[in-house]
Protein backbone atom coordinates (compact mmCIF):
# COMPACT_ATOMS: atom_id res chain seq x y z
CA UNK A 1 0.00 0.00 0.00
CA UNK A 2 2.83 2.42 0.86
CA UNK A 3 4.38 1.75 -2.54
CA UNK A 4 1.06 2.51 -4.26
CA UNK A 5 0.88 5.92 -2.57
CA UNK A 6 4.40 6.79 -3.78
CA UNK A 7 3.56 5.72 -7.32
CA UNK A 8 0.38 7.83 -7.28
CA UNK A 9 2.31 10.86 -5.99
CA UNK A 10 5.00 10.39 -8.63
CA UNK A 11 2.39 10.13 -11.38
CA UNK A 12 0.69 13.32 -10.15
CA UNK A 13 4.02 15.15 -10.09
CA UNK A 14 4.91 14.03 -13.62
CA UNK A 15 1.43 15.01 -14.82
CA UNK A 16 1.79 18.50 -13.30
CA UNK A 17 5.20 18.96 -14.94
CA UNK A 18 3.88 17.88 -18.34
CA UNK A 19 0.93 20.27 -18.06
CA UNK A 20 3.22 23.21 -17.19
CA UNK A 21 5.50 22.55 -20.16
CA UNK A 22 2.93 21.22 -22.65
CA UNK A 23 3.07 23.25 -25.85
CA UNK A 24 -0.30 24.31 -27.27
CA UNK A 25 -1.51 26.48 -30.12
CA UNK A 26 -4.33 28.19 -28.26
CA UNK A 27 -5.62 28.94 -24.76
CA UNK A 28 -9.20 30.06 -24.11
CA UNK A 29 -9.86 33.01 -21.85
CA UNK A 30 -11.28 30.55 -19.30
CA UNK A 31 -7.98 28.64 -19.30
CA UNK A 32 -5.98 31.86 -19.07
CA UNK A 33 -8.15 33.08 -16.17
CA UNK A 34 -7.56 29.83 -14.29
CA UNK A 35 -3.83 29.78 -15.02
CA UNK A 36 -3.22 33.42 -14.13
CA UNK A 37 -5.61 33.36 -11.18
CA UNK A 38 -3.42 30.61 -9.68
CA UNK A 39 -0.43 32.93 -10.19
CA UNK A 40 -1.91 35.73 -8.09
CA UNK A 41 -3.61 37.80 -10.80
CA UNK A 42 -7.07 39.15 -9.99
CA UNK A 43 -9.51 38.52 -12.84
CA UNK A 44 -11.68 41.65 -13.10
CA UNK A 45 -13.55 40.84 -16.32
CA UNK A 46 -13.83 38.14 -18.93
CA UNK A 47 -15.40 37.48 -22.31
CA UNK A 48 -14.68 34.73 -24.83
CA UNK A 49 -12.09 37.03 -26.52
CA UNK A 50 -10.68 39.17 -23.69
CA UNK A 51 -9.55 39.01 -20.11
CA UNK A 52 -9.18 41.97 -17.73
CA UNK A 53 -6.64 41.50 -14.95
CA UNK A 54 -5.06 43.34 -12.07
CA UNK A 55 -1.96 42.69 -10.00
CA UNK A 56 0.01 45.06 -7.76
CA UNK A 57 -2.68 47.71 -8.48
CA UNK A 58 -1.85 47.59 -12.21
CA UNK A 59 -4.82 46.86 -14.50
CA UNK A 60 -4.27 45.42 -17.96
CA UNK A 61 -5.99 43.27 -20.53
CA UNK A 62 -5.28 40.23 -22.64
CA UNK A 63 -6.97 39.86 -26.02
CA UNK A 64 -7.05 36.35 -27.50
CA UNK A 65 -7.17 36.20 -31.29
CA UNK A 66 -8.73 33.34 -33.29
CA UNK A 67 -5.26 32.15 -34.38
CA UNK A 68 -4.20 31.85 -30.71
CA UNK A 69 -2.01 34.97 -30.53
CA UNK A 70 -2.36 37.00 -27.34
CA UNK A 71 -2.10 40.79 -27.10
CA UNK A 72 -1.41 42.35 -23.70
CA UNK A 73 -2.50 45.98 -23.33
CA UNK A 74 -2.24 48.61 -20.59
CA UNK A 75 -3.30 52.25 -20.69
CA UNK A 76 -2.80 55.26 -18.46
CA UNK A 77 -5.36 58.03 -18.20
CA UNK A 78 -3.49 61.28 -18.84
CA UNK A 79 -3.40 63.81 -21.64
CA UNK A 80 0.04 65.12 -20.71
CA UNK A 81 2.19 62.91 -22.95
CA UNK A 82 3.12 63.73 -26.49
CA UNK A 83 3.77 61.44 -29.43
CA UNK A 84 7.42 62.45 -29.09
CA UNK A 85 7.48 61.17 -25.49
CA UNK A 86 6.07 57.84 -26.66
CA UNK A 87 8.54 57.69 -29.53
CA UNK A 88 11.31 58.03 -26.93
CA UNK A 89 9.79 55.08 -25.03
CA UNK A 90 9.67 53.02 -28.22
CA UNK A 91 13.32 53.77 -28.98
CA UNK A 92 14.35 52.24 -25.64
CA UNK A 93 11.79 49.47 -25.17
CA UNK A 94 12.24 46.17 -26.99
CA UNK A 95 9.41 44.37 -25.19
CA UNK A 96 6.50 46.78 -25.70
CA UNK A 97 5.33 49.46 -28.06
CA UNK A 98 3.60 52.65 -26.99
CA UNK A 99 1.07 54.87 -28.73
CA UNK A 100 -1.69 57.36 -28.00
CA UNK A 101 -5.14 55.78 -28.18
CA UNK A 102 -8.32 57.27 -29.66
CA UNK A 103 -9.11 59.04 -26.36
CA UNK A 104 -5.65 60.66 -26.30
CA UNK A 105 -4.23 58.47 -23.52
CA UNK A 106 -0.87 56.65 -23.63
CA UNK A 107 -0.99 52.86 -24.06
CA UNK A 108 1.57 50.07 -24.20
CA UNK A 109 1.04 46.65 -25.69
CA UNK A 110 2.98 43.46 -26.36
CA UNK A 111 2.34 40.34 -28.42
CA UNK A 112 2.69 36.67 -27.57
CA UNK A 113 2.75 34.97 -30.95
CA UNK A 114 1.80 31.34 -31.35
CA UNK A 115 4.00 30.27 -34.29
CA UNK A 116 5.55 27.28 -32.53
CA UNK A 117 3.02 27.07 -29.72
CA UNK A 118 3.41 28.07 -26.11
CA UNK A 119 3.21 26.51 -22.68
CA UNK A 120 1.54 27.61 -19.46
CA UNK A 121 4.99 28.54 -18.17
CA UNK A 122 5.59 30.78 -21.19
CA UNK A 123 2.23 32.51 -20.69
CA UNK A 124 3.08 33.16 -17.03
CA UNK A 125 6.50 34.55 -17.96
CA UNK A 126 5.01 36.76 -20.70
CA UNK A 127 2.35 38.10 -18.31
CA UNK A 128 4.83 38.70 -15.48
CA UNK A 129 7.21 40.49 -17.86
CA UNK A 130 4.39 42.63 -19.24
CA UNK A 131 3.36 43.55 -15.69
CA UNK A 132 6.96 44.71 -15.03
CA UNK A 133 6.85 46.79 -18.21
CA UNK A 134 3.55 48.34 -17.08
CA UNK A 135 5.20 49.47 -13.84
CA UNK A 136 8.12 51.00 -15.76
CA UNK A 137 5.70 52.66 -18.17
CA UNK A 138 3.65 54.11 -15.30
CA UNK A 139 6.85 55.61 -13.82
CA UNK A 140 7.84 56.95 -17.23
CA UNK A 141 4.43 58.56 -17.70
CA UNK A 142 4.54 60.10 -14.21
CA UNK A 143 7.97 61.65 -14.85
CA UNK A 144 7.14 62.88 -18.36
CA UNK A 145 3.77 64.35 -17.38
CA UNK A 146 5.46 66.44 -14.65
CA UNK A 147 8.09 67.80 -17.08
Amino acid sequence: MFRGVWIALLCALVSACVTATETRQRYSTEELASLLGQSGYEITGQTDKALSLRKNDVPFGLLVFPNGNILAIHGVVTKDLSASDLNDWNKESVLTRAYIDDEGDPVIEADLRVESGFSAARIRKFTDTFLEQCAYFNQYVAVKSRS
